[in-house]
Parts: C-alpha cells; sequence; structure tokens
C-alpha cells in the first residue's frame, strides 16, 4: 500500500524478502516511509512504475505492465507483472493505491521448457517410423503420438482414455518383458532395445524395439517415464529370411558332403568288383 505520494504504507513479508534481493535490509519497524520507486530498479522497470503510479494515483484508474530483465550472465532473465488500483475514500477522492508485483520468472521458465519438449515431440512424432509415448507413475497416459493409429489401429485419444487397451495390444508371450521393463524404469533405470511383438492394425503380429528412460526432477525423483518405439518388422523377416538361408546352404553343404563320400565308397567299391571280375 501507498500514499498519496507514492510513499509505502503496508507492505507484506514478500515485500521484505523482494527489498532484500534487491540489498535492502528493511526491520519491520523501519518498513514504512519507503517511496515505491526506491525498490523499483532502474531503467525501463524505474520508467514503468513511474507511470503506473501517475495513473492510479493523479488519473484514478487502474494500470498494469510487464517487465523482462535483460539476461544475466546465466543466460536468465528475470519476469515480472505490476497491477495497480486506485483506494479511494467513501467521497471518491484518491487516497493512495494498492500494488500487486508478481515476479512470474519460473513459471516463464517453465513455460520456455515446455515449449522447448513440445517442440521435440513434435519433430518426433513427424517421424514415421517412431512412436513416443510419455506416462505417469500412475500408469496414465499423457501423451502418444499420432504414428500410433497407423500401427495399431487405436487413436491416442482412445489410449489416453484407457491405457490397458495400449497393453492388450502386446504379444501374452512378450508383455511379461514389456511390464518388467516399465516398473524398472518407474524405480529409475533406463532400458535399452527391448524388442517385442505387438497386433498391428491390419490384425497381424509386428516387431516392435523400445527404449524406456525416467524424467525426473531437480531432486532425482522420477515423475514420469517415457518411451521410443520404432517398428523392426521388416529388419526381423529379413533376419528371418537370412537363418533360412543360412540353414538351406548349411543342408546343401551336408549333401555336398555325403555325395562326395558316396562317390567315393562307390569308387573304391568299383575297384574291388574290378579285381573280382578279373579274376572271375
Amino acid at each position: 500500500l501507498v500514499d498519496r505520494e507514492g510513499r509505502i504504507t503496508g507492505i507484506n513479508q514478500a515485500f521484505l524478502d523482494y527489498a532484500r534481493q534487491r540489498g535492502r535490509t528493511i526491520r519491520p519497524e523501519d518498513r514504512l516511509g519507503f517511496h515505491i520507486l526506491d525498490f523499483a530498479g532502474r531503467g525501463e522497470e524505474y520508467h514503468l512504475m513511474q507511470g503506473l503510479l501517475q495513473a492510479v494515483l493523479e488519473e484514478g484508474r487502474e494500470g498494469v505492465f510487464s517487465w523482462t530483465s535483460p539476461r544475466t550472465s546465466g543466460g536468465r532473465r528475470i519476469y515480472v507483472n505490476v497491477r495497480a488500483r486506485p483506494v479511494r475514500t467513501p467521497e471518491g477522492r484518491v487516497t493512495g493505491a494498492l500494488i500487486l508485483r508478481e515476479d512470474t520468472t519460473e513459471l516463464k521458465h517453465q513455460e520456455e521448457q515446455l515449449e522447448l519438449v513440445t517442440a521435440r515431440y513434435q519433430s518426433l512424432s513427424a517421424i514415421p517410423y517412431f512412436v513416443v509415448m510419455l506416462w505417469d507413475q500412475a500408469g496414465n497416459i499423457l501423451y502418444a503420438s499420432p504414428q500410433i493409429q497407423d500401427w495399431t489401429g487405436l487413436s491416442a485419444e482412445a489410449l489416453r482414455a484407457e491405457p490397458a487397451l495400449g497393453w492388450q495390444r502386446v504379444h501374452p508371450e512378450d508383455l511379461p518383458v514389456v511390464e518388467a521393463a516399465r516398473e524398472r524404469v518407474a524405480a529409475g533405470q533406463e532400458i535399452r532395445n527391448i524388442e517385442f511383438r505387438y497386433l498391428g492394425k491390419a490384425g497381424d503380429y509386428r516387431w516392435a524395439s523400445g527404449v524406456f528412460y525416467p524424467l525426473t526432477d531437480p531432486q532425482g525423483m522420477v515423475y514420469n517415464l517415457q518411451a521410443v518405439f520404432q517398428d523392426i518388422t521388416e529388419r526381423k523377416s529379413a533376419e528371418e529370411d537370412r537363418a533360412q538361408l543360412e540353414a538351406q546352404l548349411h543342408q546343401v553343404r551336408k549333401l555336398e558332403a555325403v555325395g562326395q563320400l558316396s562317390a567315393g565308397v562307390a569308387h573304391n567299391f568299383n575297384n574291388i568288383l574290378q579285381v573280382i571280375m578279373g579274376n572271375i
């Protein structure tokens, strides 16, 4: 609260903390009487606060401004929203102002981080051979890239509404492996190269390879689980074809060896027969 001159007549504890950050230690008993502009910083913020006081105290109207500091050496900015409205007597005369200052720095940085993460998700979602999924600790699906519908026939919205549908698409023989991987990730481990079969859109089982990893807060607590899947059906089919060809080649070589052995035995037997025939 400030009077008609802009001098402080009332503050809360948050203001004392704010003043301390500005290098001004104020004792509770001495906290009144300072001019609000003493705490408005320099440059643009100071002039914005001047304009706000003029609008409220002299013109009797509400005012608002937002201010962003230059980047610090660490690359961070300070974001502030300031609102003010006049305080009037019952007769309508302006006697002061109520000023609300909100530091939105952390919120802004969280929004920036969210924008970065969203951009990364969108870039991953644009790759047709990958599916990205995000779960919370309770197993709820928070995000599934649109390609999931091309893979399984289930839309991302359907999976978010009923997460069990996704697990039902995993082959029963492979489901324990996938569930165990998710549990280990929930405990903070990163799991790579998990291969499993899933029921495809066409009703046939296809192969996928997945990487599971936890998302943690600054204290190291896991709050979300993320996975990136790649369809490897063609690779698996090629590996099976190669294995089949190698088995056939191995069989041909065995037959060749038997043939060579048979030819040798026949040749030796023929020599013996020639001796017998000669004696006869």
